[in-house]
């Protein structure tokens, strides 16, 4: 029902709302995991989860106007994110991580087994925040339209360049 369309005479509107309900679904919660065995499953059904969310995203930035597709491209690099966010809070701190080496060791091997499976949606969402960037260039008027439009391109930039890394971003 939330992706209904609205009858409406804005061209932004319908489009606003299905990001909207986009943006609100949270990935499925995920058991921790203990060993890098798990942490394929982990990112298995986060992505599962983003999906219906990412599918949005790709249909607002492939047939929405302007505005709405710089909107979507930062959404999906945000999806891509969040996937990652959530897979590394999958892996359990041990209370003693400061103080018990062979804890310290495990939880690092853990994070060191995890960054391969989620290196695609690193790239995914570089890629989606460098799109919103192009688009934004594309679109200066649509881009500029109001503080949150003009906050969007700022945070895909920054975002962008976090991910891309100094040698690349130059």
């Amino acid at each position: 029902m939330f992706l209904a369309v609205l009858r409406t005479t804005s061209d932004t509107q319908p489009w606003a709302q299905r990001l909207s309900f986009a943006a609100c679904r949270q990935p499925a919660k995920v058991a921790a995991a203990a060993s890098a065995d798990q942490l394929q499953g982990v990112v298995h059904s986060l992505e599962q989860a983003m999906q219906p969310s990412i599918d949005i995203y790709r249909d607002a930035l492939a047939h929405g106007p302007a505005e709405i597709q710089i909107l979507a491209a930062y959404g999906l690099g945000m999806a891509q994110l969040d996937i990652m966010v959530h897979a590394r809070i999958a892996i359990p701190s041990p209370p003693d991580l400061m103080t018990n080496l062979p804890a310290a060791q495990h939880y690092l091997e853990l994070h060191h087994a995890l960054e391969p499976l989620i290196a695609d949606h690193a790239k995914a969402a570089a890629d989606a925040f460098a799109q919103a960037e192009k688009l934004a260039a594309d679109h200066e008027s649509a881009a500029s339209a109001n503080i949150v439009m003009q906050n969007v391109v700022a945070s895909a930039r920054r975002n962008h360049q976090d991910l891309a890394g100094p040698a690349q971003s130059q």
